[in-house]
């Protein structure tokens, strides 16, 4: 607050960790906006197209269309996936939605919640957090201070 014209803080919210920037490029984490709609075909091709990782979009506070649920399930067997909002603020939810294509059922299939992150920003950390050929765990364990 300001009081008498000089600032004062009374609370000092802790600094996130980060990785360096240093150490190579970003490993190539695809990056997908989900719609209504859409039915998952680019999934199929993601690893073929070379990408380390994936950020999915989903719609609210992290979901998909229940048809959509196994392929990510599938495509989070062969790469780190995480799961962003598409709406501009607030955070990924881990325990409300369980049916099909929620926030629940793609956890339990091996999503990585990206916390308060943007799908910009998930991928930017996901990137870093592969480079250098590092697996799942390096990818869950830099998404966990987010939460």
């Amino acid at each position: 607050m300001v009081a008498e014209g000089r600032p004062r803080i009374h609370a000092r919210p802790p600094r996130l960790p980060g990785l360096p920037s240093y150490g190579g490029p970003p490993s190539r984490v695809a990056l997908l906006h989900w719609g209504m709609g859409e039915d998952g075909r680019l999934l199929e091709v993601l690893l073929q197209l070379g990408y380390a990782g994936a950020v999915i979009e989903g719609m609210g506070a992290g979901h998909v269309p229940a048809e959509a649920a196994p392929l990510l399930g599938e495509l989070a067997t062969a790469m780190p996936v995480v799961l962003a909002s598409r709406c501009l603020a607030g955070p990924v939810f881990t325990g409300t939605y369980g049916y099909a294509g929620g926030e629940i059922d793609l956890l339990g299939r091996g999503l990585i919640p990206a916390g308060i992150l943007s799908g910009l920003k998930a991928r930017l950390l996901l990137g870093l957090a592969l480079r250098n050929r590092r697996g799942l765990a390096c990818a869950a364990a830099a998404f966990a201070p987010y939460q």
